[in-house]
């Protein structure tokens, strides 16, 4: 499974990441993230600069790192290589657009949600056919978590400052500065409906009959639920997150579903 729609909480006057990819985050609760959350931080020597992604906010528990050359970031953005630390398991990716300094504990949202937080709504989610004993929900999470972001970019391109170019790491020389995710300043405010995505994917994989089973009426339920979740949430938005993350005001979705009954 791969985590790429990543909100990478850097400051953009230091240091502007892009295209963040992390391959073999378990979201278990003996997995790297905290709730969710990572943290990077970046060293130079000269012009190559090393980048260190982190479990904890104190950024001493590394769990994958990667360096390159920025000598020449102004003209073109750079690919750093992320490899595991610590035997993490954790790999990855991301660009550097452009760099002035150097920058300590920068979080990221990496997930939208955790299996705890599955476990609040269905409690035997390890006994599901396809959760995985080593990552647990991760796959689906990622898919849930790509998935709400996408419709974010959609719902608030006003509040995120424009829908810009897409943060797709196969196409190259696009403007990464818009959408810019780093503007939901909370974004627990899509856990929810992150949740009721994630089990609906999972649902949905463990049925396999053409008739309805309890897998595909759970399934429906929760798509329901995360429809109204989607369309109850109303972000927190900083205008400003290089200055800082204080809220200047929140979006309005005006979102309104259609469901044939």
């Amino acid at each position: 499974m791969t985590f790429d729609q990543i909100i990478a909480y850097d400051d953009r006057d230091a240091i502007h990441t892009s295209r963040w990819k992390l391959t073999g985050v378990s979201t278990k609760s003996n997995g790297p993230t905290d709730s969710g959350w990572l943290w990077f931080s970046t060293t130079a020597v000269g012009d190559t600069v090393t980048v260190t992604v982190y479990s904890d906010a104190a950024c001493t528990s590394a769990i994958a790192t990667g360096s390159g050359d920025v000598a020449d970031v102004d003209t073109t953005a750079v690919q750093i290589t992320l490899a595991e630390a610590n035997a993490s398991g954790v790999t990855g990716e991301l660009w550097i657009e452009d760099y002035t300094t150097t920058t300590t504990a920068a979080p990221m949202k990496v997930a939208l949600c955790v299996d705890a937080d599955l476990a609040t709504y269905y409690e035997n989610v390890a006994s599901l056919p396809s959760y995985n004993a080593t990552y647990g929900m991760a796959e689906f999470i990622a898919e849930a978590t790509r998935g709400i972001m996408l419709w974010a970019d959609q719902v608030f391109p006003d509040e995120i400052g424009g829908y810009g170019g897409t943060e797709d790491r196969r196409l190259a020389g696009l403007n990464r500065n818009y959408p810019d995710r780093r503007r939901f300043v909370v974004p627990d405010q899509f856990r929810e409906a992150a949740i009721h995505k994630t089990l609906e994917i999972a649902f949905h994989r463990s049925h396999e009959r053409a008739d309805e089973t309890m897998f595909s009426e759970l399934a429906d339920y929760h798509r329901d639920q995360r429809m109204e979740k989607m369309g109850a949430i109303n972000p927190t938005i900083s205008k400003d997150p290089d200055t800082n993350l204080d809220a200047d005001t929140s979006g309005s979705t005006n979102v309104i579903s259609l469901r044939r009954v």
